[in-house]
C-alpha cells in the first residue's frame, strides 16, 4: 500500500531522531567500574565510608559503609552554606566562596551567627532544621566543623547534596566549592587525573581526639554524567586517607 509524503516523512523522522541524551537514559556502574572503586578504597578498609549517586535520577552507583554515622570535620560547612543559600539565594554567593575555597572557620560561625540572627547556636539549629526539610538527618553542634560530634551518613550527605540542586542559591553554592586541582584547597589535589577541573568537592579535617579526613562534592565525568558523592574517613593516617579519597575521585571522573 503506497504510502503518503506526510506519512514517509514522519516515518523518517522517527528512524533518524537521535538518541535519548545520556543523562536522561537509566544508569549504572559496570561490575568493572565497582571493582575498580572497591579496590582504590581497600586501603581504607572499615574506616571510610563512600557514596556516589547519579545527580538526574538520585540512583546510587556505588556504597561503601553508607549507613555508618562518621565525624564531619570541615563539611560540616556545607550544611551552613547550605542552608544560607537556601535563605538569602545569590545574594550570599560571595560569602559562600569565601568559606568554602580556604574552609575558613570564623566566616563560618559568623555566617551561623547571621542564620540565628545573632546567636551562632541558634544558626546550627537552623541549619539541621532545614537539612530535615530536605530529608536529611545530621547532627551538629557548630558552624565551622571543630567539634568531632559533627556526625552524619555518607548516604545522607549525598542526599543532601542532590536535595540542594532545588535550592534558589544553588548555582552560588556549587561555585564556591574549591575545584580539583585548580582551587581552594584543592588547588594541589589531584592534578593531572581526570578529576581536575571537573569535580567540586568540599575537604575536611580534623584532628581534635580523633583522625577525620571528609570529600563531598560534584563532578561531571569524562563522559558527561553529573554525580554527586562524598566520603567520609575516620581513624587512620590523615595523608592516607587523603590518598585514597584521591584516588577514588579520579577513577569517578574518568568514567
Amino acid at each position: 500500500m503506497l504510502r503518503s509524503p506526510v506519512v514517509a516523512a514522519l516515518a523518517a523522522v522517527v528512524l533518524i531522531a537521535p538518541a535519548a541524551p545520556a543523562a536522561a537514559r537509566p544508569y549504572r556502574y559496570s561490575e568493572r567500574t565497582v571493582t575498580a572503586l572497591d579496590r582504590a578504597a581497600v586501603p581504607a578498609g572499615r574506616h571510610a565510608s563512600v557514596v556516589v549517586a547519579d545527580v538526574h535520577t538520585g540512583r546510587e552507583l556505588y556504597a561503601r559503609r553508607p549507613g555508618t554515622r562518621r565525624v564531619l570535620a570541615s563539611n560540616t560547612k556545607l550544611f551552613i552554606t547550605g542552608a544560607a543559600a537556601h535563605r538569602w539565594g545569590d545574594a550570599v554567593a560571595s560569602t559562600l566562596a569565601a568559606i568554602l575555597r580556604p574552609s575558613d572557620n570564623l566566616l563560618a560561625e559568623q555566617l551561623a551567627a547571621r542564620l540565628g540572627h545573632g546567636n551562632a547556636r541558634a544558626g546550627v539549629r537552623d541549619a539541621v532544621q532545614f537539612a530535615r526539610s530536605v530529608g536529611v538527618s545530621v547532627r551538629l553542634r557548630d558552624g565551622a566543623g571543630l567539634d568531632p560530634a559533627n556526625r552524619t551518613t555518607t548516604r545522607q550527605l549525598v542526599r543532601f547534596l542532590l536535595a540542594m540542586r532545588h535550592v534558589r542559591g544553588f548555582h552560588g553554592f556549587r561555585r564556591a566549592l574549591p575545584v580539583a586541582g585548580r582551587t581552594g584547597t584543592l588547588a594541589y589535589r589531584m592534578r593531572g587525573t581526570a578529576a581536575a577541573g571537573r569535580c567540586h568537592g568540599k575537604t575536611g579535617t580534623l584532628f581534635l581526639r580523633t583522625l577525620a579526613s571528609a570529600l563531598s562534592g560534584y563532578c561531571t565525568t569524562r563522559s558527561g554524567r553529573a554525580v554527586a558523592f562524598s566520603m567520609l574517613v575516620g581513624g587512620m593516617p590523615i595523608d592516607a586517607a587523603r590518598a585514597v579519597q584521591d584516588r577514588l575521585l579520579a577513577r569517578i571522573a574518568a568514567r
